[in-house]
């Protein structure tokens, strides 16, 4: 359908030169016609690529809990490189990691590039909504015997009240918890659950067996 191919030309082949640094390039339908070799329709997109931008700052907005210089590094694009979608995806990742092992695993970030036509460099408008700073609440372990329980919640390094480091749940699963999976009572399909509450901004661990 038209709907479908002005999607297409807009969303999946913009992102596609965006993913090689032409953040100007301007596609849409041209024309369709009856393809007589088949029961089809051939259509055309008309595509405008424009120049190779590179990147050359980022512009935050909404920062607190972490200061501009320091996000800057976490986003790891330097002016001058190259900006294509995939860097620029990999920074906001990144952003949002470095977030995360703060507390803020709620935190959001959108952005707008705007480009410099005559220098081809663009920067990107960074809106950030960093959200609640969240605690470390309680690790439990509701489907294991007692015993097993608190050997494995003694060997959790952070203590409750104290900022939640959202990557230490990775670390811990697969330092502690998997190595011990299969052994004794401890079952294999042994997995981990987050629930936050917002109005004390702590986030509770628990390690269950999916029902």
């Amino acid at each position: 359908s038209r709907a479908f191919v002005d999607g297409l030309a807009s969303g999946t082949l913009r992102q596609e030169y965006r993913r090689r640094g032409y953040w100007a390039a301007d596609l849409a339908f041209q024309a369709a016609a009856l393809n007589q070799g088949c029961d089809g329709v051939a259509v055309s997109v008309s595509a405008k690529e424009g120049a190779v931008y590179a990147f050359d700052h980022v512009e935050w907005s909404g920062t607190a809990g972490i200061p501009p210089a320091d996000l800057n590094k976490a986003f790891g694009i330097k002016t001058g490189d190259a900006s294509g979608l995939m860097a620029v995806d990999a920074g906001v990742r990144a952003v949002h990691a470095a977030y995360d092992k703060i507390g803020y695993i709620m935190q959001e970030a959108t952005y707008t590039p705007v480009l410099d036509d005559a220098a081809h460099r663009m920067t990107l408008q960074m809106k950030v909504t960093e959200g609640q700073q969240f605690r470390m609440g309680t690790l439990t372990f509701p489907d294991l015997p007692p015993a097993d329980a608190d050997r494995l919640i003694k060997k959790w390094k952070i203590a409750p009240g104290e900022i939640y480091d959202g990557s230490y749940l990775a670390s811990y699963t697969v330092g502690e918890v998997n190595p011990v999976k299969g052994r004794g009572s401890v079952p294999r399909d042994l997995r981990a659950e987050i629930s936050v509450d917002r109005a004390k901004s702590l986030v509770h661990v628990r390690f269950v067996v999916p029902r």
